[in-house]
């Protein structure tokens, strides 16, 4: 093999060898990057579960004393909404797959009988029900701003939450009913109880349009 054979064979040798090198660090300098994103993400879930259980295992005497409870605590919604100064009704619908819903109406006491004020229905999330409306300080409640600015407000309850347990035929408190009773899924509520409980809005306060608030 002559000289230049041998410099070429050994300048593929070193190009090799620095590819190979290269491509080491590369899978070592991944490597770290997993290995520092899964330390992480440890600290995260211990740092996760320490803020789910930090209240029941350092605080159970402080949850324990009624005392610690907010004022509204052991209030009914109707309650909380008169104690702070505002025209309570609630309201009976039925949906038409035979689901007994109530809907509750807040008003604004300064609002003169009969004047025709702007109607908006709002609709609790997932898991929640109309007292996600009035919660929070008075002055910032959504339910309750509204009302101070001159809305008709209007909640509903979807089946199934702690004021929409009725039905025509079913017990939801029976076991066997219960079965029946809960055999509904999301497409339900929008199909069945939200034109409910707007028709029959719409046809006690005789507006053709109102505004609707929801979240999830």
């Amino acid at each position: 093999m002559n000289i230049e054979a041998k410099e070429y064979e050994t300048g593929i040798k070193k190009t090799i060898a620095g590819g190979a090198q290269t491509y080491v660090d590369g899978i070592n300098s991944v490597k770290s990057d997993v290995i520092s994103k899964y330390e992480e993400v440890q600290n995260r879930m211990t740092s996760m579960a320490d803020y789910f259980t930090w209240p029941w295992e350092k605080y159970t005497d402080k949850l324990a004393d009624i005392g610690n409870k907010p004022a509204d605590y052991y209030l009914t919604f109707q309650e909380i909404v008169e104690k702070n100064g505002f025209g309570f009704e609630e309201h009976q619908v039925t949906t038409d797959d035979g689901y007994v819903l109530h809907v509750q109406r807040i008003m604004n006491k300064e609002v003169k009988a009969g004047e025709q004020r702007p109607v908006v229905f709002l609709q609790h999330g997932f898991l929640s029900s109309s007292e996600g409306w009035i919660y929070h300080t008075p002055d910032k409640a959504p339910a309750f701003t509204l009302s101070r600015n001159g809305y008709d407000v209007w909640l509903g309850n979807n089946r199934g939450t702690m004021h929409s347990r009725g039905h025509l035929t079913l017990d939801p408190e029976n076991d066997e009913d219960a079965k029946k009773y809960y055999d509904y899924s999301f497409p339900d509520l929008g199909i069945h109880d939200v034109p409910a409980q707007i028709g029959m809005v719409r046809d006690y306060t005789g507006v053709d349009k109102l505004t609707y608030m929801g979240h999830s």
